[in-house]
């Protein structure tokens, strides 16, 4: 099962269009859905610079960012962290390599070569019992 959820309130409408699709695959969250709900029963987050990230790390399971806009991104409204050296999921820069990340992973053929690299950041941040300190 997919599940959409809007980043924001701007992004639901644009989000919704992939109901279209009337697909019983898709699930479709309101923005105001609590993510942290349903988290734990996930395999894998797409995701782009939401801090849901984080919240994922916890899990230590694979991620695929979707950074398609970085470098507007980067400009406004800035970026924390240098995405190019935070190595915790493959990262996809258009569609057709996140299409391409995403049939390998529903094929199994995803490595999680991210691993060790995301339990190093669990604890950089000191990710456990869902509290984030950073060192």
């Amino acid at each position: 099962m997919l599940i959409l959820k809007p980043h924001s309130t701007a992004y639901e409408k644009n989000s919704k269009d992939f109901t279209k699709f009337n697909l019983s695959q898709f699930l479709y969250l309101d923005y105001d859905f609590d993510l942290n709900l349903v988290l734990s029963k996930c395999d894998l987050l797409i995701s782009d610079y939401s801090g849901v990230i984080f919240d994922f790390l916890y899990f230590n399971k694979q991620m695929i960012l979707f950074l398609n806009d970085i470098n507007k991104y980067k400009k406004e409204p800035g970026l924390t962290f240098d995405y190019k050296n935070f190595k915790i999921g493959y990262r996809a820069y258009n569609l057709n390599q996140l299409l391409s990340l995403l049939k390998k992973f529903l094929a199994s053929d995803l490595k999680d070569k991210f691993k060790l690299s995301r339990e190093n950041y669990k604890k950089k941040f000191n990710v456990n019992n869902n509290s984030f300190i950073t060192k």
